[in-house]
């Protein structure tokens, strides 16, 4: 026999190593499972036991190897029958052993069975007889220096458990039926009745107190602390106290379907036994289900922000389309159709969110049946639970959930009979639920527990990070919907339209206010013709007012201030000294008494236009400049000018140069706005005044301004392309 030393793998723990001869008498004995991972020094990576060992490692007899000489092991005896070492008086569960005796030697190991002290043993000989099936599993045991705590025998022995250990008892692991696991459990209750529905009585009245007094602690001093950690108060408690109690209440059923005698106490076992791995799990548990959500609430995000948006843009299409009215267009018509279809889509959205939301989650959670049970029962770690849950899952994932489904109808049979109905189909539930646990946990080999592999570990990162990415996408992109929506409502829309509040109803007035204001008279200039007016308002208050822009020239100044008792309003003097006042509207302008100036950054930019024969773009610029492109090599240089809003006259656009002497009419209402070609400028030389000469209907041409594209308008114009390509 080499002398090879074998290093074990079992459920994420790490034992040994044991001599090449050990390992085989483990296996042989069944304390080490043929699909346990060994490894040894020199060995290519970690193998099966089996393959490590050999071929015929799966064929070595079961059997112990016989009884040692009498200076060795004791004679082999019946599974659990007491070693015949020299009896001492030993501590009793939880106790330490008292001074004086043996204490001081950590190789000496402390035994107690059912609360009745064996032993001690020398280590090797604890391992030996633990091996040979003489010391249990179930038997607790200590030695000095571990504190005050006693643990499972095989932990102190650092070996792992016998197949089936921990998930035997009167239940065996393998093949199991949903029908035999609900004759089992009414057996078990009908053999434990009383004290089974006492444990119930006692664990309803228990949990009922819990909320009762956390509730209470909660109102109490809850007022003395800030309202989100009172929010999260009763989540915490419920967490600290209620998991764990939960924990408890599993394991007394766990314990009575394995042929142990359970008692009340149980019931707090979860504040004993694996405490933090209890939290940790259900911790673990709410994130998956958390993550399993999201596909659904992205989904019903994602349709939520489509309606609104699809709604807002309905209503400001009717509006910018009341004008249309009398054109015999049914626009209302048009807008409830559009609304419709947004809603029916809405509907389609919702509804597919609402199976994802009924569905996902449960189907996630369901991998993690038994991680809870594992940790408590089996004192795993909280992720080691959850991996050899979902792996127990395979090839009966339909089996598994209508079982835990039919258990949970079971359980609420009882309901419509109220405490009396509960006190059978309650206890009866949970055996069966415990002998369907313990069928699934006794089959847990080191394949349910081997590491999760690299491939799917980054598989399993990608499942929970998408949904994650999705939701925040969702949120994000469902936020810039309707904040463009609500943003556009009162503007021009155009991208950066100075003065544009999102219709807020204050603003920063000594901020937004500031900036050239156009705004003309039909009449009141020279010989009668329009006059075009510039008013600039300048940080400080300071401000111009040029009634001749034609000529240019410094203006006339005066002061403005903002009005403290009127909101979005300024106040100001005039040339002429009347005190007036003039409300901002955002994405257009200023309106006061004198009508409606428009601010210059809201009108320029470029707009498109075709005529049939020809197309090209107007861009209009700040300083009263303009261009004309219409396919030349080189723009036709133009000036322009407000004429329009004083008084509440309707507001136009004269575009004059050469030969080139052009009326057009403003639709300020349009987003973006628009304009068209309503009349010609022609010189009379026998009145000295300039005629007006309508253009028929049939030969109007509009202006549309490139949505998003207008800018500032300035400079050379390079900033406002046309939606028509330039040649």
């Amino acid at each position: 026999m080499s002398d090879l030393q074998i290093h074990i793998n079992r459920a994420g723990q790490q034992y040994g190593p044991y001599p090449e001869a050990t390992a085989r008498e483990m296996l042989a004995a069944g304390q080490l499972l043929p699909t346990d991972l060994a490894w040894h020094p020199g060995a290519e990576g970690w193998k099966t036991l089996q393959e490590l060992l050999g071929a015929e490692a799966a064929q070595a007899s079961p059997t112990p190897p016989p009884p040692s000489k009498p200076a060795g092991p004791p004679k082999r005896q019946v599974a659990g029958g007491q070693p015949a070492e020299e009896k001492k008086e030993e501590p009793k569960e939880g106790e330490q052993p008292k001074e004086g005796e043996e204490a001081d030697d950590p190789d000496k190991i402390h035994v107690t069975r059912k609360g009745e002290p064996i032993g001690p043993y020398p280590r090797d000989k604890a391992r030996e007889y633990f091996i040979e099936g003489t010391l249990l599993p179930t038997d607790w045991a200590w030695h000095d220096g571990m504190g005050e705590d006693w643990k499972p025998l095989n932990e102190v022995l650092e070996l792992p458990l016998p197949a089936g250990a921990g998930g035997g008892g009167s239940v065996s692991g393998g093949p199991w039926t949903i029908g035999g696991c609900l004759s089992e459990g009414w057996q078990k209750f009908k053999a434990n009745l009383g004290p089974v529905i006492l444990f119930f009585i006692i664990a309803q009245l228990l949990a009922f107190l819990a909320t009762i007094i956390i509730g209470a602690v909660i109102a109490t001093i809850g007022t003395r602390l800030p309202s989100i950690v009172t929010a999260l108060l009763p989540v915490l408690a419920n967490i600290l106290i209620m998991v764990p109690l939960f924990g408890g209440y599993l394991f007394y059923f766990i314990k009575l379907s394995r042929g142990e005698q359970p008692v009340i106490a149980d019931l707090f076992s979860g504040f004993r036994r694996e405490y933090g791995q209890l939290l940790i799990v259900i911790l673990l548990i709410g994130i998956i289900g958390l993550v399993a959500l999201l596909p659904g609430i992205s989904v019903m995000i994602f349709s939520a922000a489509a309606f609104i948006a699809d709604f807002f843009n309905a209503i400001q299409e009717v509006a910018d389309g009341r004008k249309n009215f009398d054109s015999g267009v049914d626009y209302f018509g048009i807008v409830m159709e559009k609304t419709s279809n947004s809603f029916k889509a809405a509907q389609a959205g919702a509804l597919i969110s609402f199976f994802l939301v009924q569905l996902l989650p449960p189907i996630a959670l369901s991998f993690t049946s038994f991680s809870m049970p594992l940790v408590i029962d089996r004192q795993m770690k909280a992720i080691d639970a959850i991996i050899a849950s979902a792996r127990l899952m395979k090839g009966q994932w339909f089996k598994v959930v209508f079982f835990l489904i039919l258990v949970g109808l079971v359980y609420a049979a009882g309901v419509p009979f109220l405490l009396v109905g509960l006190l059978i189909t309650g206890p009866l539930a949970m055996t069966a639920w415990a002998i369907f646990y313990l069928k699934n946990a006794g089959s847990i080999t080191a394949e349910h527990m081997a590491p999760v592999a690299k491939n799917m570990k980054i598989g399993l990162i990608c499942g929970a990070v998408l949904p994650v990415g999705a939701a925040v996408a969702a949120v994000v992109m469902a936020g810039g919907s309707i904040a463009e929506v609500t943003g556009t409502s009162d503007s021009n829309g155009t991208s950066d339209d100075t003065g544009n509040s999102g219709g807020a109803q204050t603003v920063d007035m000594a901020k937004e206010v500031p900036g050239v204001y156009l705004i003309g008279a039909p009449q009141g200039g020279p010989n009668g013709l329009p006059m075009p007016m510039v008013i600039t308002f300048k940080e400080g208050g300071d401000a111009t007012i040029n009634l001749e822009a034609l000529k240019g020239g410094p203006g006339t100044g005066f002061k403005w201030e903002v009005d403290p008792d009127e909101d979005n309003t300024i106040k100001y003097v005039d040339a002429a000294g009347q005190e007036k006042k003039s409300r901002l509207v955002p994405g257009k302008g200023l309106t006061g008494d004198d009508g409606l100036s428009l601010r210059e950054e809201t009108l320029t930019g470029s707009y498109s236009f075709n005529s049939g024969t020809t197309q090209g773009r107007l861009v209009l610029k700040k300083n009263h400049k303009a261009e004309l492109r219409t396919g030349g090599p080189n723009p036709i240089n133009l000036g322009w000018y407000v004429i329009g809003g004083f008084k509440q006259s309707p507001h136009e656009i004269w575009v004059t140069g050469g030969s080139i002497q052009l009326i057009l009419s403003l639709d300020t209402d349009a987003k973006p706005y628009s304009m068209k070609l309503v009349a010609r400028l022609q010189s009379n030389q026998a009145s000295g005044k300039i005629d007006r000469l309508a253009v028929p209907e049939d030969r109007q041409i509009t202006y549309t301004r490139a949505k998003g594209g207008g800018g500032q308008g300035g400079g050379q114009g390079g900033g406002n392309e046309s939606p028509e390509p330039e040649e």
